[in-house]
């Protein structure tokens, strides 16, 4: 199983690597947050598998705005129900990022796709 990490990059430059949920918080406090996060081939698990320390928390810190899905188009059109998924343990919250949502998967190029709780 692919092991997912946290990386942290300011003004272009890696701050820190594999940092868990206090580091990206406490980095984040002063300054806005960006998550650019791909999707968990095979399943289409956004937020929830494998990425724990994009918690609840640091997801509502950055809002949803400031979130980025990232793909490749061959990942998303192999995915069952054609669907990516979110469970963060948080209910509300994995209602509040059901929806389309737009996904870069190429330098220029996106591709729309439905999120559902899982």
């Amino acid at each position: 199983m692919a092991r997912s990490s946290a990386d942290l990059v300011e003004g272009g430059r890696l701050i820190a690597c594999d940092a868990n949920e206090r580091a990206i918080l406490d980095r984040a406090a002063d300054r806005p947050l960006k998550i650019i996060i791909g999707v968990v081939g095979g399943q289409g698990y956004v937020f929830g598998r494998g990425n724990q320390e994009i918690s609840p928390q640091v997801i509502r810190r950055a809002g949803k705005s400031n979130i980025t899905i990232i793909a490749s188009q061959q990942k998303l059109v192999t995915l069952p129900d054609k669907r990516l998924l979110v469970d963060t343990g948080d209910v509300d919250l994995d209602r509040e990022l059901a929806g389309f949502w737009r996904v870069l998967v190429g330098p220029t190029d996106e591709m729309v796709m439905k999120m559902v709780a899982a």
